[in-house]
């Protein structure tokens, strides 16, 4: 079993090599980072990477091109607690996302978000206008770390409530 600590997530890809923008930087001596899938922490092999002013673009053992990555974009990155001793550990992974541009898949352009709200059970979207929008790592379609949006395929009717 490992000890480990959240340290952002996965923004989005780069390349067609199967590279990845994480929303962190990385230290040079970290072997692997674990993806959430599936409620469950699963190792992947750092390659290489490259610190960023945005976080990190990190090659993977595991992936060699973009379409074996695209499928864990939005998701959950951890690394093991012992390798994340200069690391202060954000109180809510989600917060880099204020001021981005929401979207619906169906519906088009929301409108920019206001606030991240981390409750117990879930993570909310407060836009402008005050309304609450559950944010889960099902629901992201698309993260632009760059364009600054985010694209969500939201239930039918929730934006109705």
């Amino acid at each position: 079993m490992y000890d480990l600590i959240n340290i952002g997530y996965i923004i989005k890809t780069i390349g067609y090599q199967g590279e990845a923008l994480i929303s962190c930087r990385i230290e040079s001596d970290w072997k692997a980072l674990f993806i959430e899938i599936d409620h469950k922490c699963v190792p992947f092999f750092i390659h290489s990477y490259k610190n960023r002013n945005e976080g990190a673009v990190v090659k993977f053992k595991e992936f060699d091109s973009d379409n074996k990555v695209s499928k864990f974009i939005g998701k959950q990155v951890f690394v093991e607690n012992k390798y994340a001793s200069n690391i202060e550990e954000e109180e809510n992974p989600y917060a880099n996302l204020i001021g981005f541009i929401l979207f619906d898949k169906s519906k088009g352009e929301i409108g920019p978000i206001k606030d991240i709200i981390e409750n117990k059970d879930q993570v909310l979207i407060e836009l402008e206008d005050e309304v609450l929008i559950p944010l889960h790592e099902d629901f992201i379609v698309d993260l632009d770390g760059e364009g600054q949006t985010i694209t969500l395929d939201l239930p039918e009717g929730i934006l109705d409530l």
